[in-house]
């Protein structure tokens, strides 16, 4: 029930703020509405005058009818007086419109007079620029001629043309000997030097052959003895086994048993030895190895013979000599070439180290054509561009050419400037600043181009404002910007009365919607308040009077003397008071200081439990003549327990009412006995006892 009437009540708290705040709304809408429906209102009257006075400034256009004027009127009166505007800034002197026209007509009297001048003055400037362009072509030619001698006296094109032609023979040279460029000249053995190519390596081929048929046929021979040599050895091998054997066996250690010769043991053994060697290594089959080594190595020579005959073939080819001339003069011909291609390497190394040499003085080849055939163009030097002499003479030429040419623009430039000035002293009252321009006198005579396009633009916008009002040639500008300028700020006012005439009748219908609907939800808010206020009264009157609380309080409270007869007999020493109001449970008897039962021990707190116990149980109207208790005495002290037992035995006699005293304390049970024995047979000792099955399930 709290937690319920906690929020009711802050319920009706925030719906008696919602009402407020929707009141304070409802008294802002009202006064807001009261506000306009007092204003005074004059759309109409300042539309009126704004209509009426524009015939008297000269408006040209036709004049609405609606009752209020409205911001499209205010379109043409700008229009006018942003042309006007564009007008005054065209400078001071322009007053009236009547300055336009005088404007226009100055400026051209002054083209008609400037324009013959002009023409002058650009046949001049014509002519000054083509004398300059003739002395910087003398200079450009002088400069040319200077640069050609230079590369005359460095000799550039002897160095290059040497160049080229040790160039070209390193180029034969290497085509000539081709793959052989770096081969060295081979040494040819002096017997063969007189003898033809074509017959020395015929007879290298012969003798490859005739050395190949006699391997093969030693081969052949060797591989038969071969064969009796191996049967040879292995009876030599067989024959000495035997006679060793023979020697062991007990045969005369002196005497061969192959030959029957007698020896020393010593020599026997050698002589054994030797016989059976012999018999393996026949003399005929080491001679014969012998040849045959020695053919291999003839064969193997023949061929490097002919490998040799076939590069020197190969060199013949390359020289295009034929194979019919003698070895010793195709040597001494490659020899010759390859001495050639040497020497043509050593002259292109000094002749390109001479061109580099002017390459690094900033010279090139594509500079030395150019200014070669400059100096063939020039007339004196087209003989013989690479004279010195005559290429100097002919570059001071052009250097005095050129500054005798120089020499007339001076007096050119005067009368130049001279015709300048005379064309602006004719243009001078044009910029004398009354008027603002783009241009200036130094434009020349496009400045009047120029001129002639600000006058036809300001001439647009005079058409502009006299489109809209009739303005004369001689009003001035001023009284009309200042006209235009009151009439545009009575217009303002006129459309702001009349936009706020309109916007506050749709404010003040809104307005009064407003109100109604705030009203109405003000109502609402207002009986939901009153209803929240009302169910928190009713549930604060219930909490008071209904709850377990207040029921218990005065249920104690009735009980409160019984309480306290009982609290003092069971519990010793007396301390402590039942009090049961104002929130106060326990109060001492000493000092009057309140305690609560999570202050006090244990004890006491078991003694105050027992003695509402038997105070409710003491009262009871209608309750059975029947005091029953379980343990009570488990959390109080010996001497206490004594005391709430002799208080039980007094109360049973007293009270006629039958006590059932349970207890699992073997030690309360007798005690109790004792203090109850005197009833006799009136006192009754159950002992409960659980019975237990053996194997029953736990």
């Amino acid at each position: 029930m709290s937690s319920k009437l906690g929020a009711i009540q802050t319920a009706a708290e925030r719906a008696l703020l919602y009402v407020q705040d929707a009141q304070k709304t409802l008294e802002n809408l009202q006064t807001k509405l009261k506000d306009l429906q007092e204003r005074p209102s004059d759309a109409k009257a300042l539309s009126e005058a704004f209509r009426a006075s524009l015939p008297l400034i000269g408006y040209r256009g036709v004049l609405p009818t609606a009752p209020f004027v409205s911001a499209d009127e205010a379109k043409p009166i700008q229009a006018a007086y942003s042309a006007l505007q564009v007008l005054l800034a065209a400078g001071p002197a322009f007053t009236t419109l009547a300055s336009l026209g005088a404007r226009s007509r100055a400026i051209d009297d002054a083209r008609r007079t400037v324009e013959p001048l002009d023409t002058q003055a650009k046949a001049l400037h014509t002519q000054i620029a083509e004398i300059e362009n003739q002395a910087g072509n003398f200079d450009a030619w002088a400069k040319c001629l200077v640069r050609w001698a230079e590369y005359v006296r460095a000799r550039y094109a002897p160095v290059r043309d040497e160049y080229l032609r040790c160039r070209d023979l390193v180029t034969a040279a290497s085509t000539k000997i081709g793959a052989f460029a770096n081969s060295e000249v081979p040494t040819m053995d002096h017997a063969y030097k007189s003898v033809r190519l074509v017959d020395t390596l015929n007879g290298a081929i012969q003798s490859i052959q005739s050395a190949s048929s006699e391997v093969t046929s030693l081969e052949q021979l060797s591989a038969s003895f071969g064969q009796a040599a191996t049967a040879r050895a292995r009876t030599a091998q067989e024959l000495k086994t035997a006679v060793l054997a023979a020697l062991k066996g007990g045969a005369p250690a002196t005497t061969c048993p192959v030959c029957k010769t007698v020896h020393g043991e010593a020599a026997l053994a050698a002589h054994i030895e030797r016989i059976t060697s012999e018999l393996a290594h026949p003399a005929e089959l080491t001679e014969l190895s012998e040849k045959l080594s020695a053919a291999r190595e003839g064969h193997k020579q023949w061929l490097a013979w002919k490998a040799f005959l076939e590069q020197l073939q190969q060199i013949a080819l390359q020289l295009s000599l034929p194979f019919s001339q003698t070895c010793n003069e195709i040597v001494e011909a490659f020899s010759q070439a390859r001495r050639d291609f040497e020497e043509a390497k050593a002259n292109l190394q000094s002749a390109s180290e001479a061109l580099n040499r002017l390459h690094q003085a900033g010279m090139s080849d594509k500079e030395h054509d150019v200014l070669l055939s400059s100096a063939i163009a020039v007339s004196t030097l087209s003989q013989n561009p690479y004279d010195v002499a005559a290429v100097e003479a002919q570059s001071n030429a052009y250097l005095n050419s050129a500054a005798q040419t120089r020499d007339q623009i001076p007096s050119l430039r005067v009368q130049s400037e001279l015709l300048l000035g005379r064309i602006t002293q004719h243009m001078a009252s044009l910029f004398d600043g009354g008027w603002r321009t783009r241009t200036s006198t130094s434009a020349g005579l496009a400045a009047f181009s120029q001129l002639q396009q600000e006058t036809l633009a300001l001439e647009r916008q005079r058409d502009e404002l006299l489109n809209y009002f009739d303005v004369g040639n001689e009003t001035k500008l001023s009284d009309v910007e200042a006209t235009l300028a009151g009439t545009l700020r009575a217009l303002t006012e006129a459309v702001e009365a009349a936009t706020r005439e309109q916007t506050a009748s749709a404010d003040i219908s809104r307005l009064q919607s407003d109100i109604e609907n705030q009203g109405k939800l003000t109502r609402e808010l207002l009986m939901r308040s009153l209803n929240l206020q009302a169910a928190s009264t009713a549930l604060s009157t219930l909490r008071s009077e209904l709850s377990l609380e207040s029921a218990t309080a005065k249920s104690l409270n009735a009980i409160r003397q019984e309480i306290n007869e009982a609290f003092v007999r069971i519990h010793s020493p007396s301390e402590y008071e039942y009090v049961g109001s104002n929130g106060v449970l326990l109060r001492s008897k000493e000092d009057q200081e309140d305690w609560s039962l999570d202050k006090v021990s244990t004890g006491q707190r078991a003694a105050f439990a027992l003695s509402v116990f038997l105070a409710v149980n003491r009262t009871a109207a209608k309750a059975p003549p029947v005091i029953l208790i379980d343990d009570p005495v488990a959390h109080v002290d010996d001497l206490n327990a004594l005391s709430f037992l002799d208080y039980l035995r007094d109360l049973a006699v007293t009270s006629k009412k039958q006590v059932f005293f349970a207890t699992a304390d073997a030690r309360v049970a007798s005690l109790f006995a004792r203090k109850f024995g005197f009833l006799g047979d009136d006192f009754k000792r159950i002992d409960l006892v659980r019975d237990v099955q053996v194997g029953a399930p736990c």
